[in-house]
């Protein structure tokens, strides 16, 4: 092989190995970033649900505040039959909050009779996406 030759080759053999490894490390990258999108996505969505929950329940208190529920028995979650702030609902185990709420929107004892929690999450949604949209 001529010297002329084995500068092709081995200018080949450059070329070759730089695009494996470009090819690989942009296999990675774009990995890595869906991985990181991924998180992102799934970050966000767990802000926008709490909110969702807190603005929920911030209407629920409302709406205790003016009468418009049945007085409240005195639990766990609404001691002395008045509800918690927010930061201390929200901190209390996932079963209690999910029998407070049942109560709270149930149609007899709590505000189901005048939107449910699927109507709430549909126009908070709606809001939400008339500034954020899609």
């Amino acid at each position: 092989m001529t010297r002329a030759g084995g500068s092709k080759l081995a200018e080949t053999v450059v070329s070759f190995a730089i695009k494996q490894a470009s090819g690989q490390i942009k296999s990675e990258v774009t990995e890595s970033w869906a991985n990181l999108k991924d998180k992102e996505v799934d970050t966000q969505t767990l802000l926008a649900e709490e909110s969702r929950q807190s603005a929920e329940y911030a209407l629920l208190i409302a709406m205790h505040e003016t009468g418009l529920m049945p007085q409240l028995p005195a639990t766990t979650w609404s001691p002395g039959g008045q509800m918690l702030p927010w930061e201390q609902y929200s901190a209390l185990p996932a079963g209690i909050q999910l029998e407070a709420r049942s109560y709270l929107l149930d149609a007899e004892s709590g505000v189901g009779s005048f939107f449910t929690s699927s109507d709430f999450e549909r126009s908070y949604r709606d809001a939400f996406f008339t500034y954020y949209p899609q």
